[in-house]
């Protein structure tokens, strides 16, 4: 038997050593972190309550996959405190579960905490800084803002009505046609208009490509945004750790989701502009926009922040609209008194030969009452955006800068019971 090996099986098990001595040295390094990390978040005042934290990772074992702000509302509950404090790995995460607490620090402190926190999974290696959602309050989240402002604006934002109708009329003979797919016909309906809205386009009634991107683009967003999903939001150092480290599987997970939002934020945007160019296309927000440019200023800078905003449109409006609309459908069917009168107002007001539109909205205060109560009955997002803590005591806690703050607005703003007053 030749006992020699060849110089690729050398190389290989050179490779296989050097990979298991980094994967050593990297998981001390981290253990180092962390025990800093915990001493330096010491502190000789208390911290809001919270469940019991192991060394070092404390919380990070405890939190759910999914529905995460009902496992916080349960722990607020169990420790009868409106506010809670849990530990990921060192980065404290302090939820508010009352409109009291939430006032008090968002509201009558709302300078020092209308920012974002840093989350350097989705914005840093999944390529969403673009988001207007996620950016950290300042001169780039201010401009962005007056740009989506300037065309939405009450009196502004009743051009896109059209677009509105079109959808909402595509949506209702679906649901008689394929009555079975309510949720597949809201997110039709949601996808047509934002796309609509936004750049102008016509979409294809089923498996259209601009939608299909959107979708795959925010999916993971969806997953990678909850607290505690993946380490490097805690422990933002691990984002510079090379993708072919053995436990470096979220660098890969980020480098595909990557590429799901640059399609998703290019591929409309894109066409869109062909359009434009052209010279047949929909007025949009896109175009709108353009024709807004300041000339004296930097015009591709400019068109930059445009493409943003409109790319920021389908992560605020898709899922949100599904969840208002299905949550109103589930408050009708489930309340059937509810539904008579809200059919009975629009018998007698709009009667039976058209479908209802804006101008309607004074004369149908039952169908609107309705529409309001399904907000607050289900809320859409339960949870609020991460925000950091800039201000070290408040309601006799102490916080360090580097907490964030989590808002449960299913606690504050809903009851668990429908109720609808005309």
């Amino acid at each position: 038997m030749n006992s020699k090996a060849t110089i690729p099986e050398t190389l290989s098990i050179l490779k296989i050593g050097l990979d298991f001595q980094t994967g050593v040295y990297a998981s001390f390094a981290i253990v180092l972190y962390l025990y800093l990390k915990h001493r330096k978040n010491a502190s000789r005042l208390p911290l809001p309550p919270g469940p019991k934290k192991l060394p070092l990772v404390g919380n990070l074992l405890d939190m759910p996959k999914s529905y995460e702000w009902l496992t916080f509302q349960k722990w607020a509950q169990e420790l009868g405190s409106d506010i809670i404090h849990l530990n990921m790995a060192g980065t404290s995460i302090v939820v508010l579960d009352s409109e009291e607490a939430a006032n008090d620090l968002l509201e009558k402190r709302s300078s020092l905490y209308s920012s974002r926190a840093r989350m350097p999974m989705v914005n840093e290696l999944m390529g969403w800084s673009f988001n207007l959602g996620s950016m950290p309050y300042g001169d780039s989240w201010r401009e962005h803002r007056r740009c989506i402002t300037r065309e939405f604006h009450p009196n502004a934002a009743a051009r896109f009505q059209p677009h509105v109708h079109k959808a909402t009329h595509g949506l209702l003979r679906r649901l008689l046609d394929e009555h079975d797919d309510v949720l597949d016909s809201l997110r039709q309906m949601a996808g047509e208009t934002i796309m609509s809205v936004a750049y102008g386009l016509d979409v294809q009634e089923k498996e259209d490509p601009y939608i299909l991107a959107a979708q795959r683009g925010t999916g993971p967003l969806t997953a990678a945004a909850v607290p505690g999903a993946f380490l490097v939001d805690a422990l933002p150092i691990l984002k510079y750790v090379p993708e072919w480290m053995p436990f470096a599987g979220f660098q890969r997970k980020a480098k595909e989701w990557r590429k799901c939002a640059d399609t998703m934020l290019n591929l409309p945007y894109d066409a869109a502009m062909r359009n434009i160019k052209a010279g047949e296309y929909t007025p949009s927000f896109l175009s709108y926009s353009l024709e807004n440019i300041d000339e004296k200023g930097d015009a591709a800078h400019q068109n930059f922040v445009i493409k943003n905003t409109a790319g920021s449109m389908f992560i605020a409006g898709s899922d949100t609209t599904v969840s208002a609309i299905g949550t109103c459908i589930l408050g009708l069917l489930s309340n059937p008194e509810a539904f008579k009168k809200a059919r009975e107002e629009i018998d007698r007001v709009i009667g039976t030969e058209r479908l209802p539109n804006f101008k309607d909205e004074e004369s149908l205060p039952y169908i609107t009452a309705v529409m309001k109560e399904g907000l607050r009955w289900r809320v859409v997002g339960p949870i609020s955006q991460t925000i950091p803590i800039t201000h070290k005591l408040f309601a006799k806690y102490h916080y360090q800068v580097s907490h964030i703050i989590l808002k449960l607005k299913m606690s504050i703003e809903a009851t668990g019971s429908l109720r609808v007053r005309s």
